[in-house]
């Protein structure tokens, strides 16, 4: 609850921006990979008090331990796919 703002914009704004930019599908973004943020000035104009520093997709792992298989699933879904 405390992180639902930044998640909702991460999920609704910001990564549907990255793939309109780069004309990427849901399907071609990797299975798993995090994104670093900081805090915006305070008093800033902009609407979100994060600002989106780097989106990393490697040397990632998955956490808690229990994501492992999930991620594991969409890989191989994924590669069945192409």
């Amino acid at each position: 609850a405390k992180f639902a703002d930044l998640r909702n914009e991460m999920e609704n704004d910001w990564t549907p921006g990255l793939q309109a930019t780069l004309g990427l599908e849901t399907r071609q973004l990797p299975a798993l990979w995090d994104a670093d943020f900081m805090w915006r000035a305070p008093g800033h104009v902009e609407r979100s008090r994060y600002v989106l520093c780097e989106i990393n997709v490697s040397s990632v792992s998955p956490f808690p331990p229990s994501a492992v298989q999930p991620v594991a699933a969409t890989v191989l879904r994924a590669l069945a796919v192409e």
